[in-house]
């Protein structure tokens, strides 16, 4: 992933026509996570945001249904930018959603459509036909060396099976409730919701490293005399969550002596999505 590097609008001036030319340049970005299954790895920049200069796409959450019109951006082999939109095997011409719940890199992964791809397109977006664009696939496998004139279909991974996966990354985590646990070592647990496991965590402003993610909705925070002594009880403390790439989101919380327990709720006193910096 640190040697990557990614062209913007890399794309001829004219269409068909023209020589040529990239806009902008990324370079090196970091490994978020990966499914062989799904076919997809996730990354992220740190010290670029293309998406402020172009925006972004939309990741659908379902399952496409046959016959959602859709159109392919792609790169085929490292060329400028090529459009897929028309299908000589779809009625009417237009490229379309031909089957869902194929089998891709496992069981009932991936759809199917006629739209054509050149080698070397694989990772592009499958797109629905009309604004405002939403990704519905992302196209994987092109027809085997079966001629144009076959029945094989190219094929995406559902995008409705990759966006759960995904979706805990593009959010910032947000905490809703927490608890101290005094056994086996004293600790925080907190439950919420968009953790992953590069979620990183500050206390009053300094990085507390010591953090153990459970799941999208579960993390630990350990310490032990040192995590009670920066969070003594009774005391209000600022803690902040935060994904790669989001802007954070802080809270102001206390726990409260437990009279009969060695758990005690924490007291959140205040929360909101701190502003991006």
């Amino acid at each position: 992933a640190n040697s990557l590097e990614v062209r913007w609008r890399y794309q001829y001036s004219g269409c068909g026509a023209g020589g040529p030319a990239t806009e902008t340049v990324s370079t090196g970005a970091h490994f978020l996570s990966t499914s062989q299954k799904l076919d997809y790895s996730l990354l992220y920049f740190d010290s670029d945001a293309p998406a402020a200069r172009y925006g972004h796409l939309t990741l659908g959450t379902s399952t496409p249904a046959s016959g959602t019109r859709i159109w392919i951006p792609q790169h085929p082999g490292g060329s400028p930018k090529r459009f897929a939109v028309a299908s000589d095997l779809d009625a009417g011409g237009n490229a379309t959603i031909q089957a869902v719940n194929l089998k891709g890199n496992a069981k009932n992964t991936d759809v199917g459509y006629f739209a054509d791809t050149e080698g070397g397109s694989s990772g592009s977006p499958v797109l629905t036909y009309s604004e405002p664009f939403q990704v519905v696939a992302l196209h994987h496998f092109g027809t085997g060396g079966a001629p144009c004139g076959s029945s094989a279909m190219n094929q995406g991974v559902d995008i409705g099976k990759i966006a759960p996966e995904v979706s805990p990354y593009l959010e910032a985590p947000q905490a809703a409730s927490m608890k101290k646990v005094a056994t086996p070592s004293f600790r925080f647990v907190v439950t919420g919701t968009h953790f992953t496991p590069s979620t990183t965590v500050a206390i009053d402003g300094a990085a507390w490293t010591s953090v153990t993610y459970k799941s999208s909705t579960k993390l630990v925070i350990k310490g032990g005399a040192a995590l009670k002594s920066e969070v003594p009880k009774n005391t209000p403390a600022t803690f902040t969550f935060a994904n790669p790439g989001i802007p954070p989101a802080s809270f102001v919380w206390q726990w409260p002596e437990a009279a009969h327990s060695d758990e005690a709720s924490m007291k959140i006193l205040s929360g909101a999505a701190a502003a991006a910096a």
